[in-house]
């Protein structure tokens, strides 16, 4: 896709009100943080409402910062708003990354051809780099994988395959690995199941940031120790605990 991003990819579902509910000034400094560290990549969505705190980070780092979108977006005008809405909100004329937010099987994918075209001819125009779709279905990876259009895919993965519909870890690696071999990027979603893995942590990121068929994963953090502990795991540390 020609788009370069950190390994780590930081999921910024966990700052906002779906979740740690974390103060815009609390926010910036915890995206701040995870520049200082090496991330440069954002995963972001219109649902999970924390444009704002992206964008004050955005404000104050010099690094070139890759952030991606997604929407659930049922027709035209809903998707025309949610991409005028993330350039806004983010204060970017031009979005990296755009995804079809959580496709379930070959006909959700199919109701959402007029959304689909929109976010095409956005690409055509230059107000998005690269397109594609996120998904917990290793069925709807694999299609995804032979869609020349699709330039991004961000599927659900974990060493348990907790999570995955239409299959298991092994059919949603194949369907990465044939993402990839098609030149298309890849980042993976919920490594520790949503908290499901949450006793094994070290183990799941490790085992997640291992995986040569994900150019990158999105993780969660509520609070700078999550973050310095978390990101000491993936590169094989063990800091001590955060004071």
């Amino acid at each position: 896709t020609g788009i370069i991003v950190s390994r780590v990819c930081f999921g910024s579902l966990t700052l906002g009100p779906l979740c740690a509910n974390l103060s815009l000034a609390e926010g910036k400094e915890l995206l701040l943080a995870a520049f200082k560290l090496g991330v440069t990549f954002i995963d972001s969505a219109e649902q999970y409402k924390t444009y704002p705190y992206i964008k004050a980070a955005l404000a104050e780092t010099d690094r070139p910062i890759i952030v991606a979108t997604k929407t659930y977006a049922q027709n035209e005008h809903e998707a025309s708003w949610a991409r005028e809405d993330a350039r806004i909100a983010l204060g970017r004329e031009t979005l990296d990354i755009f995804l079809l937010h959580e496709v379930r099987n070959a006909e959700d994918f199919q109701s959402r051809a007029a959304v689909w075209q929109l976010l095409l001819d956005a690409k055509a125009n230059g107000i998005i780099k690269a397109v594609g779709i996120s998904t917990h279905s290793a069925k709807v990876a694999a299609m995804a994988a032979a869609i020349p259009e699709i330039d991004i895919i961000h599927p659900l993965v974990n060493y348990a395959g907790i999570g995955i519909n239409d299959g298991g870890t092994p059919e949603m690696l194949a369907a990465a690995a044939a993402a990839q071999q098609a030149g298309k990027g890849v980042y993976g979603m919920k490594a520790i199941a949503g908290g499901g893995l949450m006793h094994e942590a070290k183990k799941a990121l490790r085992w997640a940031y291992q995986r040569p068929e994900l150019d990158a994963v999105a993780i969660g953090f509520k609070d700078q120790a999550e973050l310095i502990t978390d990101i000491g795991w993936i590169n094989g540390e063990d800091p001590p605990e955060a004071q």
